[in-house]
């Protein structure tokens, strides 16, 4: 694959929605075990988090992780998400850009899987091992 696309100086290749799929089904596949499905939306919130626009910081204090998915909580996110009518200020996050978990998953795939890949290990030790501690990222 070649770089496709460039934002904000940033060349990432784009794997388009179907990474964002994929990770999605993945993570809702899990079954009885709501720790490890937070834990790895977790990861992909914190490896896209810098790729979200920020202005006064509501989106980022209204971002939370439930039941394994990302909540953006707040009435414009959507239509953040999308870039409608939005012109990104890139002072405290220079990547800032509509599309966010899609560039920021195409642009640190490599850390999000090795993540996730540690996570789900960890979890099955601690599972084969009898702990059901939560997980510890």
């Amino acid at each position: 694959m070649s770089p496709v696309g460039s934002i904000k100086g940033y060349k990432y290749i784009d794997l388009g929605s179907s990474l964002l799929d994929v990770v999605v089904k993945q993570i809702q596949s899990i079954n009885n075990d709501d720790e490890l499905k937070n834990a790895l939306a977790q990861i992909v919130l914190d490896n896209t988090r810098n790729f979200m626009p920020y202005d006064t910081g509501y989106l980022d204090e209204h971002t939370y992780v439930k039941d394994g998915k990302i909540i953006y909580d707040t009435p414009y996110a959507r239509r953040l998400y999308e870039g409608i009518g939005f012109n990104f200020k890139t002072e405290k996050h220079p990547g800032a850009c509509a599309r966010w978990l899609e560039v920021g998953m195409a642009f640190n795939y490599s850390a999000i899987k090795w993540q996730m890949d540690e996570a789900v290990k960890k979890r099955l030790k601690e599972k084969k091992s009898g702990g059901g501690g939560k997980v510890r990222l």
